[in-house]
């Protein structure tokens, strides 16, 4: 994951979903409201994993960027599937 860190999160992003996430983002980003959806991110080797977003939207040297810590919940979503 450190490969990762400070880039944009539409890399691991699946790409038919690229365009939804990256217009979903800059509305929130626009109003400066968290995430409010569990996002679909991609490994390097194609699985699909379902993430609980926790998001802040900041202002830094008066560029306004979001951050967010992400967490995997594949497996937790797939036992109340079953």
């Amino acid at each position: 994951w450190e490969d990762l860190v400070n880039q944009p999160f539409i890399k691991i992003v699946p790409p038919e979903l690229q365009f939804h996430y990256q217009n979903l983002f800059e509305e929130y980003i626009k109003w400066h409201k968290p995430v409010l959806e569990d996002i679909i991110f991609m490994t390097k080797k194609g699985k699909r994993l379902v993430v609980d977003v926790n998001s802040n939207v900041l202002t830094i040297e008066g560029k306004t960027v979001m951050q967010g810590d992400f967490r995997d919940i594949t497996e937790k979503i797939e036992n109340q599937q079953k």
